[in-house]
């Protein structure tokens, strides 16, 4: 049940954004939006612009990046699936310090969370270590919670 529940959901967010990857590698993703558009965040492409925040993402279980887990974010005719993204291995949200907000300036609808943490911490920086198994109900129960909290 979980594996076709996370198949469904692949599919279904897949298609949108294959595309996107396609033109992000192409470089052209988001020239569709309006010259005058305004980035809402600020988007730092240098992981080491991310170190000294560390502290603050370590001790903040509530701490996302910019642009993700926002809760007035409305799912649009354009973007009507909301992105998720998990992170590897060994790594945690803090991963996506660049690509949460550049889809979040893209208006997507953008949810990161950890899982997998083997820490008494929760909010530990090396994430994804538990039994796949049990990380994966754990995806799922809050890929669940992300659908029902959009509406998706």
């Amino acid at each position: 049940m979980i594996g076709e529940r996370c198949q469904h959901h692949a599919v279904v967010a897949g298609i949108e954004h294959r595309q996107l990857l396609a033109d992000w590698l192409r470089g052209t993703a988001g020239l569709a939006a309006p010259v005058d558009a305004k980035p809402r965040h600020r988007v730092v492409w240098d992981f080491r612009d991310a170190i000294p925040d560390a502290i603050e993402q370590t001790l903040d279980p509530a701490w996302a990046p910019a642009g993700a887990n926002d809760p007035n974010c409305k799912l649009t005719k354009e973007h009507p699936n909301p992105v998720v993204l998990l992170h590897a291995t060994s790594t945690a949200k803090w991963a996506y310090s660049a690509g949460a907000p550049y889809l979040a300036n893209q208006g997507y609808c953008v949810y990161t969370f950890n899982y997998g943490n083997i820490t008494p911490l929760p909010t530990f920086p090396a994430q994804g270590l538990a039994d796949i198994e049990a990380s994966a109900r754990e995806v799922s129960r809050h890929v669940d919670r992300i659908l029902r909290q959009t509406g998706a």
